[in-house]
């Protein structure tokens, strides 16, 4: 009895001398940054950066400690890029200001910081106390019966994946949407999922012999004929190796962190300079001839060139505060507040679909955010800049519309987390929706009509199919996964 009581005791004793160690730790930075504060240049702007970045750092430690970290979980690569979109980008171009889309943004880019972290905290808030009761979706109970599965699921993705090859040169030659092409487009995400599924059967031998060879082939040939049709969009070229690299994470919950160094250089170093190459050729060409005008343009290329095309552009391209800087320097001036306008393209996006409203508008604002604010020449009519969450609430709502709008968002974040990704590892389908939906909203850096409009359809196309599946025996129902318990 004496030895069952002393056990909380000793635990309590431990976890208040790591709590002491920890508190101990954390004064000695503190006192440390405060000395060097003197010293630091742009002190406002690396603040504000840090203001970002420390919370990310605590809620890691955070999971480690209750054992239930996750890599992918939503909120962290969410929080990671939102670091470098604002709270790096901004201190980039404090020392490198000559990387801005236009110097008559600079002033306010520390303003703009100072938005951003304030959506930044308004997230993090939306994230812990939205849908904490949320319990996981009963497809983890559902796992693949025999081949048929796999071959549907990425054969309907593939057709997306082509679709929306077939719609981007379509724009290109008329600058229409066609309608029927926007149908195929909406089976666009489902290849990620079968691309996970398919990876998470590999790294838990769940395919084996024949089965494996064949698939192995099917699915190789897919991620070919996407890597080709999508030459000109780097994000599917480093997806292709990013989600082999997740479901392994799912499978045996470790990193290959070889294989994810590897990505991240080639991404950089390969991905970067070629793809950014290739777009600056007239797409008439074909891709082949554009191909190897890329070839002969990289051949000539210097170190520095090489250097700005690969490194250059890849930190240029992080770069989204200038955007809302634009916002913060515009809005309440030479431009007008939308008061909704932007973000009631979602729900007419979402209720109506192009074959219904050919002329329906296209939910990318893209294109008229960077004319608005003066962010691309007038007669451009290829180049869409990215106007962020944080940019377009502020645009429509001022501060207050940052606050509610990243707030909700953080719920939303965290609703996805709990009904598809928390906990497990053996719930497949489940995970490679996750996955799915986890694409889709890491896109914060553009507007919110495309994000959620992509979210709600990948979320009914992706119960659609799971019916399907299961009624025709594609898919069998076990045992529940345990996702883990609640907060």
């Amino acid at each position: 009895m004496a030895e069952a009581i002393d056990r909380p005791v000793d635990a309590a004793s431990g976890l208040d001398r790591r709590g002491s160690l920890f508190l101990a730790v954390a004064g000695v930075l503190a006192a440390a940054m405060v000395a060097v504060v003197p010293l630091v240049p742009y002190v406002a702007a690396m603040s504000l950066a840090a203001a970002i970045a420390v919370p990310i750092v605590m809620f890691v430690l955070h999971r480690v400690a209750q054992r239930r970290f996750d890599l992918f979980e939503v909120l962290l690569p969410v929080a990671v890029l939102y670091f470098l979109y604002f709270g790096w980008s901004a201190v980039y171009l404090k020392f490198h200001p000559e990387q801005s889309i236009t110097l008559s943004v600079l002033p306010y880019v520390t303003p703009a910081l100072a938005l951003a972290t304030v959506g930044f905290y308004a997230m993090l808030a939306g994230y812990r106390v939205g849908f904490g009761a949320t319990r996981p979706s009963r497809l983890g109970e559902l796992v693949p019966n025999g081949s048929a599965f796999y071959f549907l699921a990425g054969s309907l993705g593939l057709i997306g994946q082509y679709s929306t090859y077939l719609q981007s040169r379509a724009v290109l030659r008329s600058d229409t949407i066609s309608p029927v092409l926007a149908i195929g487009q909406q089976l666009d995400p489902l290849f990620w999922m079968a691309w996970f599924v398919f990876w998470w059967a590999v790294w838990t031998r769940h395919l084996r012999g024949a089965r494996l060879a064949v698939l192995a082939v099917i699915h190789g040939l897919a991620g070919l004929v996407v890597l080709v049709l999508q030459i000109g969009t780097k994000e599917r070229a480093i997806m292709l190796g990013a989600v082999p690299i997740m479901a392994f994470w799912y499978a045996r919950r470790r990193l290959p962190w070889r294989s994810a160094i590897a990505i991240l250089l080639l991404a950089v170093f390969v991905v970067f300079p070629v793809y950014n190459q290739f777009r600056l050729h007239d797409e008439r060409l074909g891709t082949l001839a554009r191909l190897d005008r890329t070839v002969d343009s990289a051949r000539n290329w210097d170190s520095t060139e090489y250097f700005d095309y690969s490194v250059g552009a890849f930190l240029k391209r992080l770069t989204i505060v200038t955007s809302v800087a634009a916002v913060l320097r515009d809005t309440g001036r030479w431009v007008e507040f939308e008061y909704g306008r932007t973000l009631f393209l979602a729900p007419i996006g979402l209720v109506v679909p192009r074959f219904l409203w050919p002329d329906k508008p296209n939910l990318s604002i893209g294109r008229e955010f960077g004319e608005r604010f003066q962010l691309v020449h007038p007669l451009d009519r290829r180049t869409y800049i990215a106007p962020s969450l944080v940019g377009e609430f502020y645009w429509n709502f001022h501060v207050p519309g940052v606050v509610i709008g990243m707030f909700l968002y953080g719920a939303w974040l965290r609703w996805t987390y709990r009904k598809f990704g928390e906990g497990g590892g053996g719930d497949a389908l489940r995970k490679g929706l996750y996955v799915m939906f986890l694409i889709g909203l890491v896109h914060f850096e553009g507007n919110l009509a495309i994000v959620f409009g992509r979210f709600v359809r990948s979320l009914i196309l992706a119960w659609g199919l799971a019916w399907f599946a299961l009624e025709t025996g594609m898919l069998v129902r076990v045992r529940p996964s345990s996702p883990g318990s609640p907060e």
